[in-house]
């Protein structure tokens, strides 16, 4: 997480009041991710308020409670020395899908909930080791910052796709997470044959995965070709489109400068 991020915060038993019944209790705070631990400073980010064990964390879901603010998140940990569980509610300003990664990160792997995966990301837990794969991983098409693209094959009906695996790790560090939640939202919302599309969102405990449509390369660079040409070809495959050259502006006329008679 690239630094503090400002918000409401409340911590309260399991039984206590809601948070519209407890105003008093709700607190300013700045979160700072320290590798396993979640520091609390004061509203204006100086003063320390305190620490959260994030290994002691058992559950990291969307909020129960339905009078605190849309999008807050809510952590269940248990008090090592108490044994007593506590609910501590986050409500960040912004920055919400940052929260979320670096959380997700630091607390064990099973605390964080399917529900929040699939409200921020979009995504479902990729098939366990130990079951039947759903995609035959095959050779590396690409790397970037963050990850690989890999050729994979989808084992029931032998589909071709792209998959971008990302590392969850890198993203938080960069602080990314926010932007590829919206490119995910952005990219399941289109549908055009010259967009490739984004079929699913997976994760593990490393990484996520975007199962993209794998489109052929020459059909690619047909497509960026013509585009640059001043034309886009209205089906995906359109092979055959004619490469026009793009019409260059005249070059303006020389203007005459007159002196005046004196």
């Amino acid at each position: 997480m690239g630094g503090a991020i400002p918000g409401l915060y409340l911590a309260k038993g399991p039984e206590a009041k809601e948070w519209a019944s407890c105003p008093s209790d709700v607190k300013r705070r700045h979160f700072v991710l320290d590798g396993q631990k979640l520091k609390l400073f004061g509203k204006r980010g100086k003063t320390y308020k305190g620490v959260i064990n994030l290994l002691d964390v058992e559950a990291l879901r969307p909020t129960t409670d339905a009078t605190a603010p849309l999008g807050s998140l809510e952590l269940q940990l248990r008090v090592s020395r108490s044994q007593a569980t506590l609910v501590c509610i986050m409500a960040p300003d912004h920055s919400i899908d940052d929260l979320f990664m670096a959380l997700g990160n630091a607390v064990p792997s099973h605390a964080t909930s399917d529900d929040l995966w699939r409200l921020r990301m979009g995504s479902r837990p990729a098939p366990n080791a130990g079951s039947t794969h759903e995609y035959r991983i095959g050779k590396t098409l690409g790397s970037g910052t963050f990850g690989k693209v890999k050729l994979a094959q989808r084992v029931p009906d032998g589909k071709l796709f792209a998959i971008k695996c990302l590392n969850r790790s890198r993203i938080v560090m960069a602080t990314q997470s926010g932007r590829l939640a919206k490119e995910i939202r952005l990219l399941k919302l289109l549908n055009h044959p010259n967009v490739i599309r984004l079929h699913e969102v997976l994760h593990t405990q490393a990484e996520i995965m975007m199962v993209m449509e794998c489109a052929a390369a020459a059909a690619a660079v047909v497509v960026v070709v013509v585009a640059r040409a001043g034309r886009v070809p209205t089906r995906r495959h359109d092979t055959h489109a004619p490469y026009p050259h793009p019409q260059l502006p005249s070059p303006p006329r020389p203007r005459l400068l007159l002196k005046a008679q004196p």
